[in-house]
């Protein structure tokens, strides 16, 4: 997800506000059987004035996050501060 003019403390909040969405939220399928799910989510921001970086390098950096939050054991939110 993409969220322009956002600082990185409010990313992360808006990240674990997701996560516990999530974890509160039960998926019901067509023959009733109720299914629960996990997010992992990495969370990084571009860099203020002064620093240059291309868009690969900053999905590079939120996937680092990303599979930090799934090898900490998933269901969780890691970030990558720049």
């Amino acid at each position: 997800m993409l969220l322009p003019n956002c600082a990185f403390r409010q990313a992360l909040r808006i990240a674990n506000q997701i996560l516990s969405g999530v974890n509160q939220h039960e998926f019901i399928l067509a023959d009733d059987l109720v299914l629960k799910v996990t997010v992992s989510i990495g969370v990084t921001t571009f860099p203020g004035t002064g620093e240059d970086m291309s868009g690969a390098a900053l999905l590079e950096q939120a996937d680092k996050a990303l599979y930090e939050a799934k090898n900490a054991g998933r269901n969780r939110v890691c970030s990558y501060e720049i």
